[in-house]
């Protein structure tokens, strides 16, 4: 029974090490985005409304698919080997739980 529940541990810590990876590029897709957002409240720069609505536009939409993609790769990757449910409360998503809070089992070797 040990080796089976160290089984689902390292399993899902393997699954939680590639989430991360496929979530790098998005959260800094986001940066980005929001960074556009922030040059055009934040510089006072001498250039035409045309590239404000444009960094505006930019920003958010960068923004705006990064926070689907991210919870899309979060619903799709982050789940249980055990029972195969989302690792997340009320509160929200786990980011390295002890144990899954739908089943139980140990998440942690």
């Amino acid at each position: 029974m040990d080796s089976d529940a160290d089984q689902v541990a390292i399993q899902f810590q393997e699954r939680r090490a590639q989430t991360g990876r496929r979530l790098r590029p998005w959260f800094a897709m986001a940066a980005v985005g929001f960074g556009s957002v922030a040059l055009v409240f934040f510089t006072p720069f001498p250039s035409s409304e045309y590239w404000r609505f444009w960094l505006l536009f930019g920003g958010f939409l960068a923004g705006a698919m990064s926070f689907v993609a991210i919870n899309l790769v979060i619903q799709a990757r982050y789940r249980c080997p055990a029972c195969g449910g989302t690792v997340s409360d009320d509160r929200g998503v786990l980011l390295n739980p002890d144990t899954c809070p739908r089943c139980g089992a140990r998440l942690r070797p």
